[in-house]
């Protein structure tokens, strides 16, 4: 059965195109992610993507997502006793919410240090250049 405000086929999970055309998240897990690890991080990500694809938005929530001001969100996924956040957005579809990059925490220490700032910075950079959004689907 599929929730009334959920698109029909469920939302549609993007990584934003970087300013070189590249896909955002398979850069953060190649440059980011060390090797070993990798598999098991990606796998608890998609997992997290998996769960909220077909809720409603108001259920997008702890512990599987948190929203913040701006309208940037964090998927929230645990590996290894780190805490892996990629941040995004929604849109710019209907149907679509977009990871604008990766980050983690260990603790309250974000990796990059300033995930949120710049997120807010990349989700005003979607607004005006939308086909960054519609490049690269995270294939569940």
């Amino acid at each position: 059965m599929i929730e009334s405000g959920v698109p029909k086929n469920g939302w549609r999970f993007m990584s934003l195109a970087d300013n070189q055309g590249r896909d955002t998240l398979e850069r953060w897990f190649d440059k980011e992610i060390d090797q070993g690890r990798r598999k098991g991080v990606e796998t608890a990500i998609k997992t997290t993507l998996r769960f909220l694809r077909f809720a409603r938005k108001d259920l997008w929530k702890r512990p599987h997502f948190q929203w913040f001001s701006g309208g940037i969100g964090e998927v929230r996924s645990d590996y290894g006793n780190i805490e892996y956040r990629p941040l995004g957005c929604n849109g710019p579809e209907p149907d679509q919410f977009t990871v604008l990059l990766g980050a983690y925490k260990k603790g309250k220490v974000w990796s990059p240090r300033d995930a949120r700032k710049t997120a807010a910075r990349l989700r005003k950079d979607l607004a005006s250049a939308p086909d960054r959004g519609n490049r690269y689907e995270i294939r569940l």
